[in-house]
């Protein structure tokens, strides 16, 4: 069984894995190299009750942890639904891109209820589900050994929530995150999303907690 899978769409699945772009930074747990070209993304929470408050909430600490902001629209919708026995948990698919520039134009992340309401998964398996097809829509890729405690290990399934590492790779792959890669310690700070002492450049700008002039 597959907790999350990572498709691209329209016809052309090879690509994702043999294109580059220059100036996206490396990235460990970057999905091959696709990104945002903005930092501001258009969301919407398709699925309605239980799954809807997960999906929602997992948005809601996706933009409230890292430099992206989610408005209204749907380029990224997060979506549950019976799919039948697939072998995934959840998927990421990519549904629009552009291939010159390895840019993400429109995903969406589905929730598999044939799984996942039978009862043998727990509300916070069902988060680290959601937390993590969302964090593959915005360019992350899984990571793997159990020191990871994030949900983007894709070998475990007790983390509903995302660490700092995916944070800092969220950073360096968006274009955006970096005030315009200007490179200097004055384009978008903290902004208040993650503590100041956690000895990580929270908002890409090349500058760690005291030294970052939107700690002070």
């Amino acid at each position: 069984m597959k907790f999350g899978r990572l498709v691209l769409c329209s016809g052309a699945a090879a690509l994702g894995f043999v294109l580059t772009t220059a100036g996206i930074a490396s990235a460990s747990n970057q999905w091959s190299c696709w990104h945002w070209e903005k930092s501001t993304i258009g969301t919407q929470t398709a699925a309605g009750g239980y799954w809807g408050t997960i999906i929602g909430s997992e948005f809601s600490q996706w933009e409230s942890g890292t430099c992206v902001n989610f408005s209204g629209g749907s380029e990224i919708v997060g979506d549950a639904g019976f799919y039948g026995a697939t072998g995934w948990l959840g998927i990421a698919r990519i549904l629009d891109y552009d291939a010159g520039a390895c840019a993400i134009l429109k995903a969406d992340a589905l929730m598999n209820q044939s799984y996942l309401d039978g009862g043998s998964y727990s509300e916070t398996a069902d988060r680290h589900v959601a937390c993590q097809e969302i964090g593959h829509t915005i360019g992350l890729d899984h990571r793997k050994g159990p020191k990871n405690q994030t949900c983007m290990n894709d070998q475990t399934l007790g983390f509903p929530n995302f660490d700092a590492h995916d944070a800092d790779t969220v950073a360096a792959i968006t274009v955006g995150c970096n005030g315009g890669g200007n490179g200097g310690c004055d384009n978008g700070g903290e902004r208040g999303r993650r503590k100041c002492n956690d000895g990580f450049d929270n908002d890409g700008d090349g500058c760690i907690d005291g030294a970052d002039p939107d700690c002070q």
